[in-house]
C-alpha cells in the first residue's frame, strides 16, 4: 500500500494535495494516521458510553471491563469479515492477514464480533445485555462517525464515478471523480445519531422495551449501508449476480430489526423495563456506586 496518497475535490474547488498514511515512526515502525483515527475514536466513544452507563445504573468498573473485552474482539471480528468479503485480498502469513492498522476493518464484523463478546461479558456481570447495548448506541454511532475518516487517509473507501460537485480525484487509481464513500457514511451517522439525541431529549422516542435503541440503530444503518454500498466499485467488494453482499446485509438486518420492534411494540410496554440494570443473582443488583 502507498504511504503517500494524492486526492482532489475539484468540484469544491479543492486541487491535489497528498496525504502521508505515517503519522510517525516508533522504534522502528511506522504509526500510521489510520491507526490513530482508529484508536482515538474507540477512546471517545469509551468515555461517551462511560458517562451514559453511569446514569443508566451501571458500574463503571463493569462496563471497563466489558469493553476491554469487546473492542479486541470487536476489531478481529472486523478483519475477518474484510478478509472473507473482499475480492482479490491476499496477505503474506498470518500477522500480515490480521495488521489492522494498515487498513481494512468491516464494520459488520466489528457489530458480531462485539455483540458475541457482549453476549459472554453479560452473562459473567450478570447484566441485562440488551439494556446495555440500547445506552451505548450513541457511542458506537460516534465512534463510526469519528472513525470512518481514518479510511479517507488510506484513501480506501470510495465508490464509481460519479460527476457530483463533491466528487474525490484519486489520480493513482483514476482520473474521474468518484463516490467518497466515508464521507456518505460518516454523515449518515452523523444524522441518526443527531435524530435519536433530539428525540430523546425531547422525550418524543419513548423506549417501550429493552433493546429497542439497538433495532433503531440495525435499522437506520442498514438501510443506509445498502444504499451507500451500492454505489461501491463491483471490485471492492463481493457480489451475488448484481447485489453487493454488504448491501444485501444491510437491507436484511434492518428488515428483521424493523419487524422485532414492531413485535415487541404491538405487546405494549416491557415491565422488565422497571427491572434493575443487573439481574437479581448478581452482587450489584441494588448498587449505590453510579
Amino acid at each position: 500500500m502507498r504511504n503517500i496518497n494524492t486526492v482532489a475535490f475539484p468540484g469544491l474547488g479543492i486541487g491535489e494535495f497528498d496525504m502521508n498514511r505515517v503519522a510517525f515512526n516508533l522504534v522502528g515502525r511506522n504509526v500510521t494516521w489510520y491507526g490513530i483515527i482508529t484508536t482515538a475514536a474507540i477512546a471517545i466513544a469509551v468515555v461517551y458510553f462511560l458517562r451514559i452507563a453511569k446514569k443508566d445504573g451501571y458500574r463503571t468498573d463493569d462496563i471497563l471491563d466489558m469493553f476491554l473485552f469487546a473492542v479486541p474482539c470487536g476489531i478481529l471480528g472486523g478483519r475477518l469479515y474484510f478478509i472473507a468479503f473482499t475480492p482479490g485480498f491476499r496477505a503474506d502469513g498470518i500477522i500480515d492477514a490480521l495488521a489492522f492498522w494498515n487498513g481494512g476493518i468491516a464494520i459488520y464484523g466489528v457489530i458480531i464480533g462485539a455483540a458475541l463478546s457482549g453476549l459472554i461479558s453479560a452473562k459473567v456481570k450478570k447484566v441485562r445485555l440488551a439494556r446495555v447495548l440500547d445506552c451505548a448506541i450513541p457511542a458506537v454511532l460516534l465512534g463510526q462517525i469519528l472513525g470512518r475518516w481514518a479510511n479517507f487517509v488510506n484513501v480506501e473507501v470510495y465508490g464509481m464515478t460519479t460527476t457530483l460537485p463533491w466528487r474525490m480525484v484519486v489520480p493513482s487509481s483514476t482520473p474521474y471523480g468518484v463516490h467518497p464513500i466515508f464521507i456518505y457514511e460518516s454523515l449518515w451517522n452523523l444524522l441518526g445519531l443527531t435524530i435519536l439525541l433530539v428525540l430523546m431529549k425531547k422525550k418524543v422516542l419513548k423506549k417501550k422495551f429493552d433493546g429497542q435503541f439497538f433495532c433503531i440503530y440495525v435499522a437506520w444503518y442498514g438501510i443506509g449501508r445498502g444504499f451507500i454500498e451500492m454505489l461501491r466499485g463491483t471490485g471492492f467488494v463481493l457480489s451475488i449476480g448484481p447485489f453487493r453482499v454488504s448491501s444485501l446485509i444491510g437491507f436484511g438486518s434492518a428488515i428483521i430489526a424493523i419487524g422485532i420492534m414492531i413485535f415487541f411494540l404491538r405487546k405494549g410496554e416491557s415491565p422488565a423495563l422497571k427491572e434493575q440494570p443487573y439481574y437479581p443473582t448478581s452482587k450489584h443488583y441494588k448498587t449505590e456506586e453510579l
